[in-house]
């Protein structure tokens, strides 16, 4: 299960929710994806996502890979301060 599939798009130009969606979905021992969704547009283009999935194939995960190389790579990102608190929950 892999939650926050799309949360790239907000830090990366260029990548669209249905090419992280079927990145994730092709990655290796994935089964599941969970998606935060705030529409019915949106649930209805991931339902359109899935209902025409394919796999990735090996060369474009390789420039999926490439792609979200920065995102995995940064240290800057608002969620990676331990002082980040996402939504109401207290840890």
């Amino acid at each position: 299960l892999l939650m926050k599939v799309i949360r790239p798009l907000d830090t990366i130009k260029g990548l669209s929710a249905e090419g992280l969606i079927r990145y994730a979905l092709s990655l290796e021992g994935v089964d599941c994806v969970n998606i935060g969704m705030d529409s019915f547009d949106v649930l209805n283009a991931n339902l359109k996502i899935l209902r025409e999935y394919s796999p990735m194939s090996y060369n474009e995960k390789q420039e999926m890979t490439l792609a979200l190389a920065p995102f995995f790579n940064s240290k800057s990102l608002p969620w990676q301060d331990s002082y980040y608190r996402d939504g109401n929950w207290v840890i």
